[in-house]
């Protein structure tokens, strides 16, 4: 709160296994999104995206949880211009290889409207995107390279899989 006191704290869990929240988003009614993930065995190598949504008091008011038999997780969520929200991560079950961004676009009552892949047969995650007009703009990062690309209502546009290397200097 404003005075720098706790309102409320809890710990997620899916059965025994924990939760990890990584971003958060607050909601027009208080509320809060939370991306991260949810592991699903003892060896940490079976995750799925999950997103939960918060009431201002911190109850669970839905859960989703993507993904398939390796690591899937979510690194942060945004607002669109239409209202609903988009989920950024990576997915190692699905797409074009190793690991590659993944985007789920979803409404406010949790419901998945698409579900994306970026990447090329190297590893790449989103990190990050803004959105300006009915475009989406990704970053993201994996080792040594990157992935930029451009998304227009949920289709990839041509640059969406030019991998690069950055020059730090």
């Amino acid at each position: 709160n404003p005075n720098g006191n706790v309102n409320w704290m809890y710990t997620y869990k899916s059965g025994t296994k924990s939760n990890e929240g990584i971003g958060v988003l607050p909601t027009p009614d208080n509320g809060f999104i939370i991306a991260g993930s949810r592991i699903k065995n003892s060896s940490n190598t079976d995750r799925d995206g999950l997103i939960l949504k918060l009431d201002q008091n911190g109850n669970v008011v839905w859960a989703k949880a993507i993904g398939g038999t390796e690591v899937d997780q979510f690194y942060n969520v945004r607002k669109t211009n239409d209202g609903n929200y988009i989920a950024f991560g990576e997915t190692s079950s699905y797409g074009n290889g190793n690991k590659d961004g993944l985007m789920v676009k979803f409404s406010g009552d949790g419901t998945i409207i698409w579900t994306k892949t970026m990447g090329t047969p190297a590893a790449e995650i989103i990190n990050d995107a803004v959105q300006i007009g009915d475009y989406f703009y990704v970053a993201g990062g994996y080792g040594t390279g990157g992935l930029l690309g451009a998304m227009h209502n949920g289709l990839r546009l041509g640059c969406s899989e030019k991998l690069i290397t950055p020059v730090v200097t």
